[in-house]
């Protein structure tokens, strides 16, 4: 049984949903988190303090970018974003996932990531525009505060206890046959 206490800022949610190995997803587990306003650097410190794993979502593929989509709401609003953990490390045009891994998929709207004015869009979000979820470059600036409705949270689930344990007195018995 997977148990997540929220804290900070966070609003209430649902129970995170597994993107099952069995339907071709990753065995990874994600939640939508609704934080109306809150900045991407509090959207992610908020995800680290749910435990071992946890963080904003990466995205890696068309498919893994459709079952994210399929837990958003369908907005009635114009705009709505939620925030996920690419943002920009130092060089504009050089994206990668709070894990450090380079974007190998994306999925940025026509004439996204552009880096408005020069203000530092730096940050990665699932924007809505009246019809379809796409990524948007965004900054962290309260500007932004009132489009944002909250942030996407994935974790890799840790190995069942019984199989470890399992495969421990295995190799127990293993070592002692040989001795």
């Amino acid at each position: 049984m997977l148990l997540v206490v929220f804290s900070g800022g966070s609003g209430a949610s649902a129970v995170p949903i597994e993107w099952t190995v069995a339907s071709g997803g990753n065995g990874h587990f994600y939640e939508v988190i609704s934080a109306p306003g809150m900045f991407w650097g509090e959207a992610h410190a908020n995800a680290l303090l749910l435990g071992s794993g946890w963080d904003l979502a990466s995205v890696t593929s068309q498919e893994e970018q459709d079952f994210i989509v399929s837990l958003l709401p369908t907005s009635p609003f114009q705009r709505e974003h939620y925030w996920l953990g690419g943002y920009q490390p130092v060089a504009v045009g050089s994206w990668e996932w709070t894990n450090g891994s380079p974007f190998v998929y994306t999925d940025w709207w026509a004439g996204e990531p552009n880096d408005l004015n020069g203000v530092g869009l730096d940050w990665v979000a699932l924007d809505w525009r009246s019809d379809a979820w796409h990524w948007n470059d965004l900054s962290n600036h309260s500007s932004n505060g009132p489009l944002i409705s909250g942030y996407v949270v994935s974790t890799v689930p840790e190995p069942n206890t019984a199989l470890l344990l399992g495969f421990g007195l295995i190799g127990i018995a293993v070592q002692r046959k040989v001795s």
